[in-house]
């Protein structure tokens, strides 16, 4: 083998050598973390999604738009909570702004005499809770209080 070929193929393999370790520096593992962190954030937010849309408990909740009405629903039900508003009717909670009504989520600690209709019963660690449209109730007496996830 010449010379010249020789010191090619031993530039190009410190070259490569080299990228390899630079690979390994902390700024490319740190690049690398970050890449696989971005991705599990992903993964976890989706999966959060996934949930928060699972057609057995969360028919009709879309947090990425706004739903307006110029009324509730007929037959709707009005629970007060620190001096507001808050309508059920239909499946949906809605919350006057102005002239018209937002459907809402209704807010922890809210507390009301009956259970959404279509609700499901789920048990974790020994209390159980009731699921509609991805809010949580749990009993309180005779009424019922909205509560965060428990898990």
């Amino acid at each position: 083998m010449p010379t010249f070929s020789k010191t090619l193929v031993s530039s190009l393999a410190s070259a490569s050598l080299l990228a390899g370790l630079m690979a390994l520096s902390p700024a490319a593992l740190a690049d690398r973390d970050h890449e696989r962190d971005r991705h599990h954030e992903r993964h976890d937010r989706r999966d959060d999604r996934h949930d928060r849309h699972d057609n057995r408990y969360d028919r009709m909740h879309r947090p990425d738009r706004v739903v307006v009405v110029k009324r509730p629903p007929r037959g709707h039900r009005v629970v007060e909570y620190h001096g507001d508003r808050y309508y059920y009717g239909g499946g949906r909670w809605y919350r006057p702004q102005g002239p018209d009504y937002v459907v809402v989520r209704p807010p922890i600690g809210i507390t009301l005499s009956f259970l959404p209709t279509g609700y499901v019963q789920r048990s974790w660690r020994g209390t159980r809770y009731y699921v509609h449209d991805n809010v949580y109730y749990r009993r309180a007496g005779r009424s019922y209080v909205v509560v965060e996830r428990p898990w």
